[in-house]
């Protein structure tokens, strides 16, 4: 009866899992290459369908390599026309120790060819490298990703739910970097699938977490892992901030080649559709509110971002958006990029003129007021002065006085004015000042039948009296 009872068992596993082996081969070294699984007798291929980052981590951790660099080549299947296709549509939760302990159709059933044949590479763990040594996997730029520690020869994730901003600036320290930074969450950065084996509490002051306290954790499924964002920063800077480098001249800061704050290090920007409104936006974040615009980033010191990162970010801004950061923007990992892509920005200072123009005006016009304020006084000074009616002057005989004509007046000659000698004194005067000419009165009045003086002879306008 005990002998039935066992062979039921191993029957019941057996029909559960069929044990096999597995390698890679066909590539240029033993962690790189066409995936092969044995099985009755023979080296087989496995079909791609349904083929992710969970299969190739178990299949790279059941050959003791590290993490997969490459969950799926496309060029190793080469040599595998003649062989059976062993297995197909292969799903793995990410933390199995070997392939076979996944699911997958009934070996040898499938619908593909060989060219779905599976190729990867895993990482090599270095041999060297000592116990809880620790790396970044999975980030755009190499300061940015998955923390994952190498724990008894293997690398492991780590969990966030215990883990502290203490934790971060020591595994920064740890990796080379001066702080930790605040995660960018623009970046996908998957959560991995190797399983979770040990925790950390440090109090911040250590320089690697070998030195922190560590938990080992009994095997299991990690759905939050420690993302780390490390820089070399002193200063801390937003996210998407922005400045203008590469300018000949110290004083000119308004325009020059555009960089901006991203993932922890400053870099260029490939940036698809860069138009006015984002210009715009960009000038009035440094503080320029007269707009601006591109220009050939070669009028400027482009050696000074040759070795600077070049962050693929497309920006839609609107008029209303002040900084970059308030502007929609999303990766552009499809452009193909390089410093030739870089581009220079020109901000102009206000919305009016410039102050050289204003200065410029203001003088202009202080100039122009003085010239035609001397032109006034000069005109001045060379006209006559006007006549005045009580004038006693006398005037040559036969002058007589112009009238200019106006709309109101009809023109015509004027009369000569009145003799400056023995005109009597007017009714008014005498009746003011009576004393004044009371001898004047006295005398007689002169004889008006005689001739009239000569002065009324000669002019044609004189009167004759009698």
């Amino acid at each position: 009866m005990l002998l039935l009872r066992v062979a039921l068992t191993l029957s019941l596993i057996i029909s559960v899992y069929s044990v096999f082996e597995i390698r890679l081969t066909g590539g240029p070294s033993d962690n790189e290459g066409r995936l092969e699984v044995y099985h009755n007798g023979e080296w087989g291929t496995v079909c791609d369908d349904g083929w992710n980052s969970p299969e190739a981590q178990v299949v790279c951790r059941e050959l003791g390599f590290g993490p997969p660099e490459n969950d799926l080549l496309s060029d190793s299947n080469v040599g595998s026309e003649y062989q059976s296709i062993i297995l197909d549509d292969v799903q793995c939760d990410g933390d199995e120790a070997r392939l076979y302990m996944c699911t997958y159709n009934t070996i040898r059933s499938h619908d593909c060819t060989h060219n779905e044949d599976v190729s990867l590479a895993c990482s090599v763990v270095d041999p060297d490298l000592e116990e809880y040594s620790i790396h970044l996997v999975d980030g755009i730029y190499s300061n940015v990703g998955r923390l994952e520690v190498l724990y008894r020869g293997e690398w492991t994730i780590l969990c966030n739910d215990e883990w502290t901003s203490e934790n971060s600036e020591v595994a920064c320290r740890q990796l080379g970097y001066k702080r930790s930074d605040e995660l960018v969450n623009g970046y996908q950065i998957s959560d991995g699938y190797s399983s979770y084996e040990v925790e950390f509490t440090c109090n911040g002051y250590e320089s690697s977490l070998i030195y922190c306290h560590n938990n080992p954790q009994t095997k299991y499924f990690c759905y939050d892992t420690v993302k780390l964002q490390c820089t070399n920063e002193d200063e801390h800077y937003n996210h998407l901030d922005a400045k203008l480098v590469g300018q000949y001249e110290n004083d000119i800061v308004n325009e020059g080649i555009v960089q901006v704050f991203l993932y922890g290090v400053w870099g260029t920007v490939c940036a698809y559709d860069w138009g006015e409104l984002e210009t715009e936006t960009l000038c009035k974040q440094l503080g320029y509110q007269g707009g601006g615009e591109t220009t050939n980033v070669y009028n400027y010191n482009t050696f000074e971002v040759d070795e600077s990162p070049i962050h693929k970010i497309t920006f839609n801004c609107d008029d209303y958006d002040e900084n970059l950061s308030d502007c929609e923007s999303y990766e552009n990992t499809y452009e193909s990029c390089s410093h030739f892509s870089d581009f220079a920005v020109k901000c102009k200072h206000s919305g009016g003129l410039s102050g050289g123009a204003i200065a410029g005006i203001t003088i202009g016009s202080i100039v122009g007021l003085y010239w035609c304020y001397a032109c006034l006084c000069r005109k001045k000074k060379s006209s006559p002065p006007p006549a005045e009616n009580n004038d006693t002057t006398a005037q040559p005989e036969n002058a007589g006085v112009e009238l200019q004509p106006t709309t109101n007046m009809p023109t015509s000659p004027s009369a000569p004015p009145a003799p400056s000698q023995d005109l009597p004194p007017s009714y008014t005067a005498v009746m003011e000042e009576p004393d004044k000419y009371k001898s004047s009165l006295e005398t007689p009045p002169p004889d008006y039948s005689q001739s009239p003086p000569s002065y009324y002879s000669t002019n044609p306008n004189h009167i004759t009296y009698g």
